[in-house]
């Protein structure tokens, strides 16, 4: 990450009574700390063993804490964009067609979406399947602001399209939160 000023804090890390395993909510605990260092939701931790995390709920201030939750990161995602080529006004090509990296590997939380899922029917296939959608949570930073419909990453062997972007989980100001992410599976593009 550019301009990463790694900042130390101790913090009380400790599991949660409930558990559900929707949209990957048991990954989530506890996570307390002092005033020493203001936490914010959407920040990224990094525990000593190298596990990463994100505090997905809005901090609250108690008298001795700031109490939040964090959720296991599970996967560094790499966003880019298809580039369309650029020609002149004579037709000659100046820049081919290519993919950019719109945000380097970041850590994020993603799940499949645990709502009502949408079925479509499938070319050459009876039935109606899935449509492999995923929510995909990053923190909102310099990058992911740069995010837009039709960004696509490579998660596991499939490559998926962001189809919404959705920023309920940003602050009023849009300076720190979480951005979430829909994202379609693209038919045919398993990787081996």
């Amino acid at each position: 990450m550019e301009d990463y000023e790694p900042i130390r804090l101790r913090a009380l890390y400790f599991s949660i009574n409930w558990k559900s395993k929707i949209g990957n909510s048991d990954a989530n605990s506890n996570f307390k700390t002092s005033y020493d260092v203001r936490i914010r939701k959407g920040d990224i931790v990094i525990r000593e063993d190298g596990r990463i995390f994100m505090l997905n709920w809005t901090v609250q201030d108690m008298p001795n804490n700031q109490s939040t939750q964090a959720i296991v990161c599970n996967a560094m995602l790499s966003f880019t964009r298809h580039v369309d080529e650029t020609v002149d006004e004579r037709g000659y090509l100046i820049e081919e067609a290519h993919e950019e990296i719109i945000a380097p590997p970041i850590p994020c939380v993603f799940a499949e979406y645990a709502g009502r899922p949408d079925y479509a029917a499938n070319y050459n296939s009876p039935g109606v399947s899935a449509d492999h959608l995923l929510t995909v949570q990053v923190q909102w930073n310099d990058r992911t602001k740069l995010l837009r419909t039709s960004d696509e990453f490579e998660l596991l062997h499939s490559r998926y399209r962001i189809v919404d972007l959705v920023g309920t989980e940003l602050d009023i100001s849009h300076e720190h939160g979480i951005l979430n992410l829909m994202a379609r599976k693209i038919a045919g593009e398993d990787k081996p």
